[in-house]
Protein backbone atom coordinates (compact mmCIF):
# COMPACT_ATOMS: atom_id res chain seq x y z
CA UNK A 1 0.00 0.00 0.00
CA UNK A 2 1.13 3.31 -0.90
CA UNK A 3 0.31 6.61 0.20
CA UNK A 4 0.20 8.62 3.57
CA UNK A 5 -0.99 6.08 5.70
CA UNK A 6 1.79 3.47 5.12
CA UNK A 7 2.70 1.03 8.01
CA UNK A 8 -0.27 2.44 10.19
CA UNK A 9 -2.69 -0.08 11.14
CA UNK A 10 -6.21 -0.21 10.25
CA UNK A 11 -7.27 0.07 14.01
CA UNK A 12 -5.41 3.28 14.04
CA UNK A 13 -6.69 5.05 10.63
CA UNK A 14 -9.86 4.42 12.32
CA UNK A 15 -9.12 6.06 15.95
CA UNK A 16 -8.08 8.99 13.49
CA UNK A 17 -10.91 9.42 11.06
CA UNK A 18 -13.17 9.11 13.72
CA UNK A 19 -11.76 11.66 16.12
CA UNK A 20 -11.79 14.10 13.13
CA UNK A 21 -15.58 13.10 12.63
CA UNK A 22 -16.10 13.72 16.06
CA UNK A 23 -14.09 17.16 16.88
CA UNK A 24 -16.24 18.65 13.05
CA UNK A 25 -19.20 17.70 15.00
CA UNK A 26 -18.92 19.18 18.25
CA UNK A 27 -17.51 22.09 16.27
CA UNK A 28 -20.69 22.69 14.00
CA UNK A 29 -22.28 22.29 17.25
CA UNK A 30 -21.00 24.71 18.92
CA UNK A 31 -21.45 27.41 16.34
CA UNK A 32 -25.26 26.23 15.51
CA UNK A 33 -25.62 27.21 19.37
CA UNK A 34 -23.74 30.29 18.82
CA UNK A 35 -26.17 31.60 16.16
CA UNK A 36 -28.91 30.96 18.05
CA UNK A 37 -28.70 33.57 20.77
CA UNK A 38 -28.38 36.04 18.35
CA UNK A 39 -31.08 38.22 18.13
CA UNK A 40 -31.69 39.96 14.62
CA UNK A 41 -33.90 42.97 13.98
CA UNK A 42 -35.10 43.98 11.07
CA UNK A 43 -36.49 48.26 11.24
CA UNK A 44 -37.61 50.33 8.47
CA UNK A 45 -38.40 53.79 8.31
CA UNK A 46 -42.11 54.96 9.23
CA UNK A 47 -44.15 55.89 6.81
CA UNK A 48 -47.75 57.32 7.22
CA UNK A 49 -50.67 56.05 4.82
CA UNK A 50 -54.57 54.86 4.75
CA UNK A 51 -55.30 51.21 6.18
CA UNK A 52 -55.53 48.90 3.29
CA UNK A 53 -57.29 46.07 4.76
CA UNK A 54 -59.70 45.06 7.76
CA UNK A 55 -61.17 41.95 9.42
CA UNK A 56 -64.50 41.02 9.70
CA UNK A 57 -65.77 38.24 11.82
CA UNK A 58 -69.22 36.57 13.28
CA UNK A 59 -68.78 34.59 16.53
CA UNK A 60 -68.53 34.96 20.28
CA UNK A 61 -65.37 35.91 22.19
CA UNK A 62 -64.58 34.01 24.88
CA UNK A 63 -61.84 34.88 28.11
CA UNK A 64 -59.29 32.51 27.91
CA UNK A 65 -59.19 33.07 31.85
CA UNK A 66 -61.68 33.65 34.42
CA UNK A 67 -61.44 35.14 38.19
CA UNK A 68 -64.13 35.21 40.58
CA UNK A 69 -64.04 38.54 41.93
CA UNK A 70 -65.78 39.19 45.57
CA UNK A 71 -64.57 41.10 48.96
CA UNK A 72 -64.76 39.83 52.68
CA UNK A 73 -66.53 41.47 55.24
CA UNK A 74 -66.72 40.74 58.75
CA UNK A 75 -70.01 41.85 60.08
CA UNK A 76 -73.87 40.82 60.34
CA UNK A 77 -75.75 41.69 57.30
CA UNK A 78 -79.16 43.21 58.14
CA UNK A 79 -80.97 43.95 54.92
CA UNK A 80 -80.54 42.87 51.59
CA UNK A 81 -82.74 45.02 49.02
CA UNK A 82 -81.11 43.25 46.03
CA UNK A 83 -81.36 40.36 44.33
CA UNK A 84 -78.98 38.26 42.27
CA UNK A 85 -78.20 39.76 38.71
CA UNK A 86 -80.47 42.40 39.87
CA UNK A 87 -79.82 46.05 38.60
CA UNK A 88 -78.34 48.66 41.05
CA UNK A 89 -77.96 51.91 41.26
CA UNK A 90 -76.17 54.82 43.94
CA UNK A 91 -78.60 55.18 46.74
Amino acid sequence: MTGRFTGVSKRTRLVIIGSLVVSVALASLYWWKAQAKTTRYVTQVLKRGEISSAVQATGTINPMTTVPVGSFVSGTVQYIFADYNSRVREG
